[in-house]
Order: structure tokens, then sequence, then C-alpha cells
């Protein structure tokens, strides 16, 4: 009796090893598969990932475009004003400074 323990024991641990090695290449050829599709994948990720980074890239560079755009047109503005300023009270500044703004508040 002892001995047939064994052999189904060894019955047993023969099967476990048989479905071991089963599930082992089983793994194996999912794992080839996912690699493969992974491969097929991430050239085209790749190349979607560039596009999309010369897009930002573009847009980065049309905003500061514009942002410079922007400066100027409000720089030049600002001089405009300040030669307005110039003109109607012989001031240069465009903003009183706080010693003009509180001179003016004492003269009204």
């Amino acid at each position: 009796q002892r001995l047939r323990q064994v052999e189904d024991l060894v019955k047993d641990a023969a099967l476990m090893a048989a479905q071991h090695a089963e599930a082992t290449v089983s793994l194996g050829a999912r794992m080839e598969a996912v690699e493969k599709a992974l491969a097929d994948v991430l050239p085209e990720a790749q190349k979607h990932r560039d596009e999309a980074a010369a897009r930002v890239k573009a847009l980065e560079d049309g905003l500061r475009k514009e942002f410079a755009h922007i400066c100027e047109d409000l720089s030049a503005r600002l001089s405009m004003l300040e030669e307005r300023e110039l003109s109607m009270s012989g001031s240069v500044a465009l903003v009183p400074t706080e010693a003009q703004a509180s001179h003016e508040a004492e003269a009204q």
C-alpha cells in the first residue's frame, strides 16, 4: 500500500509538472503575441507622438510671434499715449508719480 501511495504521488507530480509546462508554453506564446503586437503598434505610436510634438512646437512658435506682436503694439500705443500726455500737459510721465499725485491732491 505504501508503494501505491508513492506511485500516486509520482503520478500527481508528473501531471502537475506537465500542466505547469503547458501553462509555461502558453504564457510564452502569449508573451510573443504581445511583443509582436507592441512591435506593430510602437512605430505608429512614435509617429503620432512625433507629429503631436511638431504641432505643439508650431503652436508655441505661433504664440511667441503673436505675443511679440502684441508687445510691439502695446509699446507703440504706450509711446503714443506718452507723446499725447506730453503734448497736453508738458509732463514727460504718462502716469503721475506718488509725489505728483499727492501734490495734485493737495491742490484740490
